[in-house]
């Protein structure tokens, strides 16, 4: 008896469990899906319960209600069975299906409910419409919202009075998408693809005349793309406006719109940097008289703009994968539109580059071979993969700019001036290489998050600017000469920094280790002469001090050439939390010189430990400086002397 009794408590959890957390639930009246009475379960449904719409019933959300469910099957060919008033929303966490192959045209009627819609919430890959759904069925306005990295699909044609994916990918799997509105009204029904969002799969999007003929009759409304649709064939709306981070390919072999566009909006300030793509593997027409701001070409075979059309290029022109080519027709080049190879196998140049072509943008790991004469008038970016010209010769013009990310330079047949911009903006560690051709540079740009190691002498000449980065010397020298300047937001030089000096006021060294950043400045009240300034940042503790956990574990290293017979300047030294040993108190810390290996003690003017800087006042000269303690972490304990001074004078 204890066993049946505890056989039929365990039965009575079970479906107390299943009732209340998931089960299969179907509406037995007409009503509001917030009423518990609607359902045969007695009770609302959640987001993992499955729904069953009869046949018989009308379901209203009501206004600016949450209704929720996981698989929904609306059953029957009647038209209404789910209406929402004003803001309702329905998520639909798993399949919406029918029990018939063609569902009533207003099923489903968001119509019914300004700001009302239908939002698809899967939460992993699979249907979010099932096989018996169809495209007579526009009343319904679709959002879908799914986690990143989730794909969803649909296995017919979809028709409905907008739709918005917000995030995810939605497969149509060669299907039409029919973005509607009632009565069919022309220009009508919108498309709304978010950033990060994507659309593919899909055949065509255009809408059909009443009655259906499953044609092409009339545009669509508006079509705005910030994240990444892919089409098969033709697509018709009235209204194309592209979002800086939109892509749009194409795969129709003919035109890219069915009918035209009245406004086509490919490269206005709010729509720059988008890329529309041409990716069959074949011949391709390029939609012609309008502005592009990116325009990629990939596939095969010839990309035709038109013996009589036009267009124009106004950011990149980009060749990705496959053997592709711009074939007739007048491709107009706006001021900075960059030439672009991107693709994942070896490419070589064609005609899409002019005897003389400003900017060029290697982005392939395999490489890219130039094979033909080419003067690089304004940019060249390195970003990925090792250009090379192989047959013919490739020249960098003066003041020209060379950026380098992870790419790389053939020295055969491409000539680099020194009168140039260097800019490294790389994330991975990388050694300077053929895009320094000596050992002069007109201007150097530090925009790295990583390293770049120098691996010959360098001598800059006019801006040295230091954005971020650790630019490594080794054993080589870095000189800023007297025509230069030298500015740093944090990156600095891995070394000693050598620098001409012929005027007073403040000189900046921003130098620094592995450790970080530990820029000294000079303020120059007095210079009779001119020569060279070298700072050097060490590891300490120096080899000079006695006791050296009393000092920190840094010291520098000051040195002024012959040229120079007087000076008088303010030193600031910077220091990091790391170099300080523990207990160090900072307001106490005091500065040894080390003059003809005899230590001084420099005046310190001004400290500031938010910071950490200590700045030393008139100094005349220049050798080793160290952080310490106390005077017995210079010359030992407890007799020695410093300049005259016994070593209670600084107890």
């Amino acid at each position: 008896m204890k066993h049946f009794i505890a056989l039929f408590t365990f039965i009575l959890l079970c479906l107390f469990i299943t009732d209340t957390f998931s089960a299969i639930d179907s509406s037995k009246k007409s009503g509001a899906w917030s009423d518990p009475t609607v359902w045969r379960l007695g009770r609302i449904p959640n987001l993992s319960d499955d729904v069953i719409i009869l046949k018989t019933d009308t379901i209203t959300v009501t206004q600016n209600y949450l209704a929720q469910c996981n698989d929904l099957r609306v059953n029957g060919t009647a038209s209404n069975r789910i209406i929402f008033d004003s803001a309702g929303v329905l998520e639909i966490y798993g399949t919406l299906n029918s029990d018939t192959t063609a569902p009533g045209l207003s099923i489903i009627n968001n119509f019914t409910g300004k700001n009302s819609k239908t939002v698809f919430k899967r939460q992993t890959n699979g249907p979010i419409i099932g096989s018996n759904w169809w495209a007579g069925t526009p009343y319904i306005r679709m959002e879908i919202n799914l986690p990143s990295g989730v794909t969803v699909t649909s296995s017919t044609d979809i028709k409905a009075l907008s739709i918005h994916i917000v995030s995810g990918t939605w497969d149509l799997q060669n299907h039409d998408l029919r973005p509607d509105s009632l009565n069919n009204f022309n220009n009508s029904g919108n498309l709304y693809i978010d950033n990060g969002a994507m659309i593919k799969g899909v055949k065509h999007i255009f809408r059909v005349a009443s009655g259906g003929s499953g044609q092409y009759a009339n545009k669509c409304g508006t079509l705005t793309v910030a994240g990444t649709l892919e089409t098969d064939s033709t697509i018709a709306f009235n209204i194309i406006n592209m979002k800086p981070t939109g892509l749009l390919r194409t795969n129709s072999p003919t035109n890219l719109f069915a009918g035209t566009p009245t406004t086509v909006d490919f490269s206005s300030a709010s729509a720059k940097g988008n890329i529309v793509e041409y990716y069959r593997n074949g011949d391709q027409s390029i939609w012609p008289s309008v502005t592009y701001s990116g325009l990629k070409i990939s596939g095969s075979g010839t990309k035709t703009i038109g013996t009589t059309s036009n267009i124009t290029v106004n950011d990149s022109l980009i060749f990705g994968n496959g053997s592709a080519v711009i074939g007739t027709g007048t491709l107009n080049r706006g001021a900075s539109m960059w030439v672009v190879y991107g693709a994942t196998s070896a490419q070589s140049s064609s005609t899409e580059l002019l005897a003389s072509t400003p900017r060029i943008k290697i982005n392939n790991a395999a490489g890219v071979n130039i094979t033909k004469t080419v003067s690089i008038t304004s940019e060249l970016w390195l970003q990925l993969g090792n250009l090379t010209a192989a047959t013919s010769p490739v020249s960098i013009q003066s003041n020209a700019i060379i950026t380098r990310t992870k790419g790389t330079l053939s020295s055969t047949n491409i000539t680099v001036p020194t009168s140039i911009t260097l800019v490294y903006n790389n994330t991975d560690s990388i050694s300077t290489g053929n895009e320094l051709s000596g050992n002069t540079l007109t201007k150097l740009v530090m925009n790295s998050s990583s390293v770049v190691a120098l691996t010959k002498n360098l001598s800059v000449t006019g801006v040295c600017s230091l954005a971020q980065g650790r630019f490594r010397l080794g054993s080589n020298t870095f000189t800023l000469e007297n025509t230069g300047s030298i500015f740093s937001n944090g990156g600095f030089i891995d070394g000693p920094l050598k620098m001409n000096v012929d005027t007073k006021g403040t000189k900046l060294f921003p130098v620094g280790t592995s450790s970080g950043y530990l820029p000294a400045k000079l303020t120059i009240d007095s210079l009779i002469g001119s020569d060279y300034i070298t700072v050097t940042p060490n590891a300490g503790p120096h080899s000079f001090v006695v006791f050296g956990d009393s000092t920190i574990k840094r010291y520098w290293n000051f040195n002024e050439g012959l040229g120079i017979t007087y000076l008088s300047t303010s030193v600031d030294l910077t220091y990091l939390d790391n170099d300080l040993y523990s207990g160090s108190n900072e307001n106490s810390l005091i500065v040894g010189k080390l003059d003809n290996l005899t230590w001084t003690i420099p005046t310190i003017s001004s400290r500031n430990t938010g910071k950490n800087t200590i700045t030393l006042a008139n100094i005349n000269s220049f050798s080793d400086f160290v952080i310490g303690k106390n005077i017995p972490a210079f010359i030992g304990y407890p007799t020695g002397k410093i300049q005259g001074k016994k070593f209670n004078d600084y107890d």
